[in-house]
């Protein structure tokens, strides 16, 4: 059941940020360069069939930047007009899942790391050793995730806030014209 609930997150995060939307249904393609997938050792794969970054590093606040400024000029794009509200939504719902759902992740992720042995013998011993490596690598991948989702959560509030200054200056502007 927690692996159903976890496969859900996921998928409802990327329909969320894939679509600007809530709702988890129909599918939503994102057209432009293909997304990195991380790996464990620092590494990571392209998704695309270019052949293209696989092995680089990837700097997830870098990437959360580029995706968030990309989907905004995508959907901009499209003429889709500004709605701040939406976006201050949107934030919001962002950031709950980075403090809550996130964190409750990177504590989950916290229990595997320097789990004591349960006996003396070497297999006990060895398998206390890939427990530590997979739960230092899970909370390095974890710890990648929020780094990206943070930068977009503050390239969203920067846009947002552009907009706001251009509303203010527009406002401005009107009520020093006389009509």
């Amino acid at each position: 059941m927690a692996q159903q609930d976890g496969e859900k997150f996921v998928e409802n995060y990327l329909d969320t940020v894939a679509s600007g939307s809530g709702s988890s249904g129909g599918s939503t393609s994102q057209d432009g360069p293909p997304m990195p997938l991380p790996t464990t050792d620092g590494g990571t794969v392209n998704n695309g069939s270019d052949g293209g970054s696989a092995g680089q590093s990837v700097d997830y606040q870098d990437l959360g930047k580029a995706a968030a400024t990309y989907d905004f000029q995508q959907a901009h794009g499209d003429g889709w007009e500004y709605d701040s509200e939406a976006m201050v939504k949107q934030i919001q719902r962002l950031e709950d899942i980075r403090d809550n759902k996130l964190h409750k992740m990177r504590q989950l992720a916290d229990e595997v790391v320097e789990v004591t042995a349960p006996a003396e013998d070497k297999a006990s011993q060895e398998f206390i050793q890939i427990t530590d490596r997979l739960g230092r690598s899970h909370k390095t991948q974890l710890n990648h995730y929020i780094n990206y989702l943070k930068a977009y959560i503050d390239t969203l509030k920067k846009i947002d806030k552009i907009y706001q200054d251009e509303d203010e200056q527009a406002a401005q502007e009107l009520l020093s014209k006389e009509i």
